[in-house]
Formats: structure tokens, C-alpha cells, sequence
């Protein structure tokens, strides 16, 4: 269950309309990143305990999910705290296809030798793209594990059957030499 002061917190900057871009180079997320601060608390504890509880639903009520949750998990100031919130999501990451996507994309695939999680994440991620054929998180996949993807027989085939309606994968697939264009 997320806590109710984290949710409370992601709604005011929602209704003030606080821009969640970690990389914004107009307003450098500063209302964003204090209030992360000041709820972190010094040893940021209360944000690992609110964002490892956190209903992943909740993020969907957030403006820009994908920014909010890089500046969230970034405000936790070191991987090893990243890893115990990834670790508690996990197992509750159903069908969170956006969410599986950010932290794969955003999150482990710039940090993957860094992260003891990375590879959990990675195969989650992948067991997701494969059900329910996503073809956005396929072409991260791709990205993500490079020319390991084609020992992955599920992803390859799954990505070979959507490459036709999505340009990204398409190119993404074409880019790994090692994958046939035979549909």
C-alpha cells in the first residue's frame, strides 16, 4: 500500500503542475527534487520504506510517470537503495508494462554491471514483453541485452512476429546482425 504522505506528495505536484523531467534543462526540476528531499529525510529511509511499499498503480495518477519514477529512485542517492526498491517491485510487477519499461530503459540497462538486481529485472521484463507482446519493451530489450537477445529464442520470435507494424522494433532488429529478416 503506498503511503499515504508519498501520495499526497505526487498529487500536489500533479495539481501544481511541477514538471517531473529529470533532465529539464528550463526549470531543472527544482520543486520536484526538494519536496523528494525534504520527504527522504536525511537518511532517506522514508523514502525507500515509501517507494518499496508503493501500489505501482499509483504511478499511473502522476503526469510523467517515467520522469516522476527516475527522479524518485534517483533521489534515493545510491544504487544500493535502488536495488531494495526494485527488489520489492519485483514481485508485484504483474502486467505494469510502463513501469517494467522505465526502470529497464531509464534504470538498469545505463547501470546493469552496477545493479544486483539487473538481471532479475531483465528477465521480468522479458517474460512480460513475451506475454503480452509490447513491442516498445522488446526494442528496450534489444537495447538492453544487445546481441545476448538472439540467445533469448522467445524474445526473438515474439519480436519477429511484430516487427512488421512497429518501425522501432523493425530497426532495432535489423540492427543485430545476427537476427534473420524472415518474419
Amino acid at each position: 500500500m503506498t503511503d499515504p504522505a508519498f501520495l499526497a506528495l505526487l498529487h500536489h505536484a500533479r495539481a501544481e503542475r511541477w514538471c517531473m523531467d529529470p533532465y529539464c534543462t528550463t526549470c531543472e526540476p527544482a520543486e520536484f527534487r526538494e519536496a523528494l528531499a525534504t520527504f527522504a529525510g536525511e537518511d532517506r529511509s522514508r523514502l525507500v520504506t515509501a517507494l518499496a511499499t508503493m501500489d505501482l498503480a499509483d504511478w499511473f495518477d502522476v503526469h510523467n510517470a517515467d520522469g516522476a519514477i527516475r527522479m524518485s529512485l534517483g533521489a534515493l542517492g545510491s544504487l544500493e537503495l535502488v536495488n531494495v526498491v526494485l527488489e520489492a517491485w519485483l514481485p508485484r510487477l504483474g502486467d505494469q508494462i510502463r513501469i517494467a519499461d522505465v526502470v529497464l530503459n531509464r534504470v538498469v540497462r545505463p547501470r546493469r554491471e552496477a545493479l544486483a538486481v539487473a538481471e532479475r529485472w531483465i528477465d521480468a521484463a522479458a517474460d512480460l514483453a513475451v506475454r503480452v507482446e509490447d513491442p516498445v519493451l522488446l526494442e528496450h530489450l534489444i537495447f538492453t541485452l544487445r546481441e545476448d537477445f538472439v540467445r533469448r529464442p522467445d524474445l526473438v520470435a515474439t519480436a519477429r512476429r511484430l516487427r512488421k507494424g512497429a518501425p522501432a522494433l523493425h530497426k532495432a532488429l535489423q540492427r543485430l546482425k545476427s537476427v534473420p529478416p524472415s518474419a
